[in-house]
């Protein structure tokens, strides 16, 4: 039977007993068919506990047992990206849990057009990708900021995703040779002028030790200010190929290559 995964949002300690909500209840007794004295796995903020479950009349609980891992397999990554369609941003959020990403920081640009997000819904994806891809952690989402106000506040190595470097369309393309920063990374160049793909998996290795941001803008992209803004906070921009990629592939492409190890 597939091992069964269960995050709890609240904190566990041995011989703690929680009472399951209503779908979790449905999924662990109708889904899976569990029985009573059934054991699962069940994890909260970078632990996971053995438990056996008692089926009630009308509910589900865990009854927690001993500490069985503590190895969290997240990197100190922080996606950091503008809202975009629901169903995509959804997408988005999930493989980017399943990445190991730790935080999730939501910035409104110029061209953002999707304000407005259903947190309840993106707890749900959270967890659900968490349980699936071994995680000890959900992923935080952070308040929204302005791009302006996250650029003034943030204190940690900055990576964005920039869509001008796509075919060197744009004369003010900050491509390898012409880019403000000596570590623009592109993933298809193989010459002198900057670091061909084995370097920047080498450089990858040293950036999953430590926490950096992955900054992926809104379907329209950044505006030209918003370029300059970027340059001006030393923020590296990232060649993700010669072809423009949506916001939500642009964000996992990204993930992928920073947080080899």
């Amino acid at each position: 039977m597939k091992h069964v995964r269960i995050y709890s949002p609240e904190k566990l300690t041995e011989n703690q007993i929680i009472t399951f909500d209503a779908p979790t209840s449905h999924y662990l007794t109708n889904v899976m068919r569990l029985q009573n004295g059934s054991e699962i796995a069940i994890f909260n903020g970078g632990i996971e506990h053995a438990a056996t479950i008692e089926i009630q009349k009308k509910q589900t609980v865990a009854h927690i047992g001993k500490i069985t891992n503590t190895n969290d397999p997240i990197t100190n990554a922080t996606l950091a990206f503008a809202p975009i369609k629901q169903s995509n941003m959804e997408w988005m959020l999930e493989k980017s849990t399943e990445l190991g990403v730790k935080y999730l920081q939501p910035v409104i640009t110029e061209f953002t057009d999707q304000p407005k997000m259903r947190l309840d819904r993106f707890e749900k994806i959270l967890a659900d990708a968490a349980e699936q891809s071994e995680r000890l952690s959900v992923p935080e989402i952070l308040p929204t900021k302005t791009l302006t106000q996250f650029l003034s506040e943030n204190k940690l190595p900055l990576y964005y995703g920039d869509e001008r470097s796509a075919h060197n369309q744009h004369d003010n393309c900050p491509c390898l040779g012409s880019s403000p920063h000596d570590n623009h990374f592109d993933i298809n160049s193989h010459t002198s002028t900057g670091p061909n793909t084995n370097e920047l998996f080498q450089n990858s290795k040293s950036l999953t030790n430590q926490p950096f941001v992955v900054l992926i803008g809104p379907a329209g992209g950044f505006s030209e200010s918003e370029f300059k803004m970027l340059e001006q906070s030393n923020a590296i921009p990232m060649n993700l190929g010669k072809t423009i990629l949506r916001a939500e592939t642009a964000a996992i492409a990204a993930l992928s290559i920073l947080s080899i190890k």
